[in-house]
């Protein structure tokens, strides 16, 4: 009886300090149980994990010092524990409800903590009322199951292709489906990916002849949180220099420049975008189940399905995946969100929701590697539906123009949670943008090497390929980074989305007004199949303006709000052409590392610069003076300290082997010291060891001085 009163104690507090936090949290975030391929079962598996192990490992830790040290040691170790639980617990009321941070908040959690112990200590009543809390734990875990969005991937009921529906180019129904069986390896289970993706082979299926011509091939490429104006020259055309693959696709297809994304949420935008109806006000999870009617239903009839996406909308019966996910991210994030948590963030959504993992910029390589490897024509001629939700070029951003990783040290660097993200200052904006245009340089070569397989394998012509975004980013100062309706409404709201048709060889640009619902529309009509459900899009045709609501579902009012629908103002697509371009100059090896501040010193040696007497300023690196690269490991183009003394704005050349690999600016924020943070070309790195030193710019831009900095 003594044991079991301990354990409902226990189980009470960590209900309050652990389970309603992390489940509350998690509950807003169905995609990161997608993202992880943790459906069904496994999210009852994860809610038990977080109800159950806390306590009992603190319970079971109690017991083994009872047995080692005495009753009396295991009731001091139950009393701290008890005053732990009450505190962590008070600091998450603190966040939630109050502006107290810092040392008051853990002064105030402490004295929680040891008040609660007081009274539960001599008031019975009081702890058998903490004994009856004990039901708490398993309150949360059914709201969490059955009263949010994650309860969604509890149903795991089948859904089925749609029977395709072919018309010719009159509009009419092409009559004489027929089914046939299609076997390319007897007996053989279709081969699935280690991330749920499939691997371009494919098992015995029954499929459908749908008669007439022969159907295209469909490449997709969807990537995330790109913004058109990131990919814009200042003239309104995309810049051949830093993104030559997307520029090279533009010259064949049908460019829809006044494109806009519907939500500020890929759990929201994606699923509009392959259902072409708007997204709904209540959440819901991003699965087949919710979502039947979408483009992998649409061709799932006929086409063989080479599917890399990070949501669920593909059904298991289309798409299978493996049996089940992995909970130990998970498990990891729900740690991330009670650290938070002590670090006075309220509602800090998990990484996925957020600005993603540190790693997965890096795991992005790999799957857009093997999504390359795979893109191959069916060996039984049947056409293929490739699409590759690419989570580029999203944060974090970590990733050279080549692919190689650099560490940076913190992966939302320069973000404030308050409670949404928005950018502490100008500088640190202006260096996320340029660290996001990098990354985009990534996926554009990655761009290329699809259409390059394409190409190589004499499809590219007889095949419909689209690029799109499912929405943009903010990097405007003060503004929240997905916020589109205020000053970072034209980078949120507008998308990149190009579609090339069979056999189409010239460009088309099109400025009217069009949004991501289109996109499965415009497929079916240039494959030359019905959309047989209703829809908010249409198909596109040049110059012809979408039937869809030019509207966004705002999903960032704030932690306590629902989502709004907002409508778009057509002249901010003004804002959008004359929208600051990432970088300067013509050099586009050099653009993404030069700003403002002395553009023409990025790239110059120092035997070419005057130099004058040293700076007073000393600078404390939190990254390596003098690195060594392998030529495998991430590179450090990463460079980041604290200077003092300096004023917010001052230039200072980062110097890399004796040439300028960027000019940064000096940032500083309250309570912290004055920074400089820059990214360096790749080509200044060696291998081997390398030196980094840094220099006070003063003077015109046309006769420049530098003032040498001591680094401690």
């Amino acid at each position: 009886m003594w044991a079991m009163r301990r354990l409902l104690e226990l189980l009470a507090l960590c209900g309050l300090a652990i389970v309603e936090p992390v489940l509350r949290v998690f509950g807003q975030s169905p995609t990161t149980f997608l993202a992880n391929d943790v459906t069904g079962l496994r999210v009852v598996w994860f809610t038990a994990l977080i109800v159950l192990v806390p306590p009992l490992v603190l319970f079971g830790l109690e017991q083994l010092v009872r047995r080692a040290a005495g009753a009396t040691a295991a009731t001091l170790l139950h009393r701290v524990l008890l005053t732990g639980l009450a505190a962590v617990a008070t600091v998450g009321l603190l966040v939630r409800f109050t502006d107290v941070g810092g040392a008051a908040m853990l002064a105030v959690a402490a004295a929680a903590g040891v008040a609660f112990l007081q009274i539960i200590e001599r008031l019975p009543a009081a702890r058998e009322w903490v004994r009856w809390l004990a039901i708490g734990p398993f309150v949360f875990a059914g709201l969490f199951l059955f009263g949010s969005p994650v309860g969604d991937l509890l149903d795991q009921a089948p859904v089925d292709a749609i029977a395709l529906q072919r018309i010719d180019p009159t509009g009419a129904e092409v009559a004489g489906a027929t089914e046939i069986r299609v076997v390319t390896a007897p007996g053989t289970p279709e081969s699935v990916a280690g991330d749920g993706t499939r691997d371009g082979t494919a098992g015995p299926q029954t499929i459908r002849d749908v008669g007439g011509a022969p159907l295209p091939d469909v490449v997709v490429v969807l990537f995330d949180e790109l913004p058109l104006v990131s990919l814009l020259d200042g003239e309104g055309s995309i810049d051949a220099g830093l993104y030559p693959n997307l520029a090279r696709l533009a010259r064949t297809s049908t460019w829809y420049r006044n494109s806009t994304a519907v939500s500020d949420r890929t759990r929201s935008a994606v699923p509009a975008t392959l259902t072409g109806r708007m997204p709904p006000a209540t959440e819901v999870a991003a699965t087949a189940q919710n979502y039947p009617e979408n483009l992998f239903t649409l061709l799932g009839d006929a086409y063989r399905l080479d599917v890399w996406e990070r949501l669920q909308l593909c059904p298991a019966q289309l798409c299978p995946r493996p049996s089940s996910g992995s909970l130990t991210d998970l498990i990891g994030d729900a740690g991330d969100v009670l650290g938070e948590q002590l670090d006075g963030e309220p509602d800090a959504p998990p990484p996925l929701a957020a600005l993603g993992h540190r790693d997965e910029s890096m795991h992005q390589v790999d799957r857009l590697d093997r999504f390359v490897q795979a893109l191959a024509p069916d060996g039984d001629g049947r056409p293929t539906l490739h699409f590759m939700h690419a989570l580029l070029p999203h944060s974090p951003w970590q990733l050279m123009p080549s692919g190689a990783a650099y560490a940076d040290p913190d992966p939302t660097y320069g973000a404030v949670f308050d409670p949404w993200i928005t950018w502490e200052g100008a500088e640190v904006a202006d260096l996320a943008r340029r660290r996001h245009g990098l990354q985009l340089q990534y996926a554009d070569r990655q761009l290329g090497a699809i259409l390059d397989r394409l190409e190589q394998q004499d499809r590219f012509d007889s095949t419909v390929v689209a690029v799109l975004a499912d929405h943009g980013i903010g990097f405007t100062p003060g503004e929240e980074i997905r916020d589109f309706d205020r000053g970072s409404a034209p980078e949120v709201a507008w998308v990149p989305m190009l579609v090339k048709g069979v056999d189409q060889t010239e460009p088309v640009r099109s400025d009217a007004s069009v949004t991501t619902m289109d996109l499965v529309p415009t497929l079916a009509d240039r494959i030359g199949v019905r959309v047989p459900w209703r829809t908010d899009g249409r198909a596109l045709a040049p110059d012809e303006a979408s039937d869809a609501p030019r509207g966004f579902m705002d999903q960032s009012p704030g932690p306590d709000a629902s989502p709004q629908a907002v409508a778009l103002p057509e002249s901010r697509f003004d804002d959008v052409l004359t929208w600051d371009t990432i970088g300067e100059g013509d050099d586009p090896a050099l653009a993404l590392y030069r700003t403002r501040a002395h553009p023409d010193l990025v790239g110059r040696t120092v035997d070419d610069l005057t130099f004058g007497s040293d700076a007073t300023a000393s600078i404390r690196l939190r990254t390596d003076a003098t690195p060594i690269w392998d030529g495998t490991d991430r590179i450090p183009t990463w460079v980041d300290g604290d200077i003092s003394p300096a004023a917010h704005g001052d230039p200072i050349a980062v110097i890399v082997n004796g040439r300028v690999g960027a000019v940064a600016t000096v940032a500083t924020a309250a309570g912290r010291p004055a920074a400089v943070s820059a990214i360096v070309p790749e080509h200044d790195v060696d291998e081997g060891r390398n030196k980094i030193t840094f220099a006070l710019v003063t003077g015109p831009p046309d006769d420049p001085t530098l003032h040498s900095i001591r680094v401690e």
